[in-house]
């Protein structure tokens, strides 16, 4: 409205401050994180365009990566890195998905192979099912760890291959698999020209606490501009104006509270509404005495949509139904009664009104993209919408979504899925609410999985019936196991339980049953999982699924009395019968691999290594990498209990390469943990050390307490050899003080103090004594981190 390009005021240091990082990661080959936090409206946006103005010029040898999220993507996993692939590549929403796979193999080929941009892109979000890598490896429970791997692939080389900046607005609104993503890609490449500038308002703290904690990173509390400021901020806007009314400078500061967001659009408002004139750039201060003006950033934006005709008004309220970004396709779908040349002059007249842009790409062909723009803007023009009308638009937007998103629809399952809740289209909101939940499940996004399975339960019971409440219940409560929330957990598979039931279901209430008992031999409650085994093994017999019967014969092992191996690997055997009868290689594998555990319990390391063998040939032929990691492992084990170390780092080498590969971090604790162990006995503490290291740095980082347990046993094993003492001793008194740390073990921990003992002195050794008390497993191996 106003055609001035102001200069940016109040926000030069914070500028500064990002221009200097950039400086650090370009000449240093230091990555770097800057996360920008303030209040809407605050001048986040500004402060990156300014940045993108210093820094972008003559960067030809630069790649950049962008996102911008919006509240639909909070739900919908890994969806800021599709909107970064689909910017980078040019991937329309409605090509077909021959040209998905074209653009994003001539995108990312030189970096990936094939198969790892199609998991890569699979794990992303989109639809890549028609791919051979994804649809042979169906069910595959390890393509979720290479997708994520393989992604991870990408970013690392691209960045190692020269300048990198990433560019994520509004982070608000991210999904946990992508927050998880993007700290993880600065943790794993600490060294290279890489600037990630974050921008997001204050819920991304409260929703992750812990944001960049660790990492190389700087987080910038934007504040409220002060009085000076924000009178320099108007006086630049109106510089035009002689003699500028002091009454009208003050208005708007003493309004502003420091939001320059709010000064841009008062002043705008009062242009619209004639009290500052364009023409003579004079202000009416007869006018100015009567008009209340707005005290609230919602109230400004308000008044300026009053001030729009009603067809432009109507045609904002439409497109906010769509989202901040929408398209001229769209409305011209929905606004059914105008021509579209029509729309098309309204929609250029909202645009010099300064309240939409128009995007120079758009994600849908032949259709012009459109842009609100604040997402405050968009909020307050969809709550001008009557409730009965909005619904409408939402039911009709989803329809819309379904037929232009062609053979792709699957990727906008949850979009559609939000539309049609919101148009209280409760049927097909369920429908579309467990199909992006399910795929969510697949991906291993949970947290995502977890949110859409409960909203389908949230729709009224007389839309789904009980086998499929039950079902979802039971699929909450795996999703909560996976993120070892156990009551919650239980609380949903008992409710699933209850609803198989009532509904005579024997196949849920089995599954639902082998939950709770694996969730109660994870807390210890080995009669509980016992008694919980027993009564899924009956419920299994009688509902006809084999692989539910097979699993149950599996898990009832565990509970064999005699404790006997013909007696426990019987149940093994009848397990691999049901899956020979249903021809499961999946099946078989899994099976042949626990009964090579079983063996190797027993100590009949020929059988447990020929078990092991066949399994890891399935999985092979199933391409099923976990698979592959965990058999390479597991003869690793096999040739260690033969004494035979070097061969066992071999396979525990090659199982270590495996987990890495698929992105699988407890394989990754478990293999160097093998190698720090297989080093001791080899009489080479120092190469252990350094496994036994990784293998305490990864398992924290994941939460995998026993695992850290074990590597902090045998790295005071190893300090002790080094003559590293006072290490060994912190060591061994923290995990004497453990509770989990096994009580047989914990009287050769003390034989072992007993000995170190001698060398320190009385003082020197109640000095740690009482720095252990002060200590737990975590603190200590944080500390011993920090020394890697």
């Amino acid at each position: 409205v106003l055609g001035v390009e102001t200069a940016m005021v109040g926000r030069e240091t914070e500028l500064t401050i990002l221009l200097d990082k950039y400086e650090k990661a370009v000449s240093s080959c230091c990555t770097e994180m800057v996360t920008l936090v303030g209040e809407a409206g605050i001048g986040k946006s500004r402060l990156l365009h300014e940045f993108r103005k210093a820094v972008e010029t003559n960067q030809d040898d630069a790649v950049f990566f962008n996102a911008r999220c919006t509240p639909g993507m909070i739900d919908i996993p890994c969806s800021v890195f599709r909107d970064i692939l689909r910017f980078s590549f040019g991937v329309k929403e409605d090509d077909p998905t021959t040209v998905v796979f074209e653009k994003l193999e001539r995108g990312m080929g030189d970096i990936l192979e094939s198969s790892g941009i199609h998991l890569a892109c699979h794990f992303a979000g989109f639809d890549m099912s028609a791919s051979d890598f994804i649809s042979s490896a169906e069910g595959d429970s390890s393509q979720a760890s290479a997708g994520r791997a393989a992604l991870l692939k990408y970013f690392r080389n691209t960045a190692s291959n020269g300048r990198t900046l990433m560019y994520l607005e509004d982070l608000h609104w991210a999904d946990s698999v992508s927050l998880e993503l993007i700290e993880q890609i600065i943790r794993d490449i600490p060294n290279e020209k890489l600037l990630v500038l974050c921008l997001a308002r204050p819920p991304l703290l409260e929703r992750s606490p812990n944001w960049g904690r660790g990492l190389p990173g700087t987080l910038i509390h934007l504040r409220p501009l002060s009085s000076a400021e924000s009178r320099s901020l108007v006086e630049d806007i109106l510089s035009r104006v002689s003699n500028l009314p002091d009454e009208l400078s003050r208005l708007i500061i003493s309004n502003a509270d420091g939001n320059p967001f709010y000064v841009e659009e008062l002043i705008k408002m009062l242009v619209e509404e004639g009290v500052i004139s364009q023409e003579s750039w004079t202000v009416n201060t007869e006018a100015l005495a009567n008009r209340k003006v707005p005290s609230t950033l919602t109230g400004v934006l308000q008044a300026r949509l009053d001030t729009l005709p009603r067809n432009e008004r109507t045609l904002l309220q439409m497109a906010s139904v769509i989202g901040r970004v929408f398209w001229d396709k769209t409305v011209k779908d929905l606004y059914k009664k105008e021509d579209p040349a029509e729309i098309l002059g309204m929609l250029s007249s909202v645009e010099h009104h300064d309240l939409v842009h128009r995007l120079n790409r758009s994600t849908f062909s032949d259709a012009g993209e459109y842009l609100f723009k604040h997402a405050i803007l968009r909020d307050v023009a969809y709550e001008t919408v009557l409730l009965r009308i909005r619904k409408n638009y939402h039911r009709l937007v989803a329809l819309w979504l379904q037929k232009h998103s062609g053979e792709r629809v699957s990727e906008f399952a949850s979009l559609i899925a939000d539309h049609y809740e919101s148009g209280e289209d409760w049927k097909n909101a369920a429908v579309w609410l467990i199909r992006s939940g399910r795929a969510a499940m697949g991906t291993s996004a949970y947290i995502e999985a977890i949110s859409r399975f409960r909203r389908a339960l949230a729709v009224p019971e007389e839309i789904i019936d009980l086998t499929v409440r039950a079902q979802l219940h039971l699929d909450c409560g795996s999703c909560l196991e996976k993120l070892c929330r156990y009551p919650e957990a239980k609380a949903e598979v008992n409710e699933a339980l209850a609803m198989a039931k009532m509904n005579g279901d024997t196949g849920i209430a089995a599954e639902s049953l082998l939950v709770l008992a694996w969730i109660a031999i994870l807390t210890g409650e080995l009669e509980r999982a016992e008694e919980l085994s027993v009564k899924a093994f009956d419920k299994a017999q009688t509902c006809g699924n084999p692989a539910i019967l097979a699993r149950a014969h599996m898990r009832m092992a565990d509970f064999e009395t005699l404790k006997e191996y013909e007696k426990i690997i019987a149940y093994y055997w009848k397990a691999h019968s049901i899956y020979t009868d249903v021809k499961s290689e999946s099946g078989l594998a899994i099976a042949q691999l626990n009964m090579g555990n079983v063996a190797l319990t027993f100590d009949r390391l020929e059988e447990a290594e020929d078990f092991y063998l066949k399994s890891l040939s399935l999985y092979e032929k199933l391409g099923n990498r976990w698979g592959i990691a965990n058999c390479l492992g597991n003869l690793g084990c096999v040739a260690s209990a033969r004494k035979e170390f070097e061969k066992a780092c071999e396979y525990y080498r090659k199982s270590l390469d495996a987990s890495i590969r698929i992105g699988d971090r407890e394989g990754e604790a478990i293999s160097n943990l093998n190698l720090g162990q297989s080093f001791i006995n080899l009489r080479e503490p120092q190469k252990a050390l350094g496994y036994l290291r990784t293998s305490l740095r990864v398992s924290s980082s994941v939460g995998l307490i026993p695992l850290s347990v074990e590597a902090l046993k045998f790295m005071s094993q190893a300090c002790s050899e080094l003559e590293e003492k006072e290490k060994a001793v912190l060591i061994q008194l923290v995990l004497m003080n453990d509770d989990t740390f096994p009580d047989n073990e914990k009287e050769e921990l003390s034989r072992s103090l007993a000995e170190l003992k001698s060398s320190f002195c009385s003082e020197e050794f109640q000095s740690m004594i009482r720095r252990a008390d002060s200590m737990d497993v975590s603190s200590i191996a944080t500390h011993l981190i920090k020394d890697e």
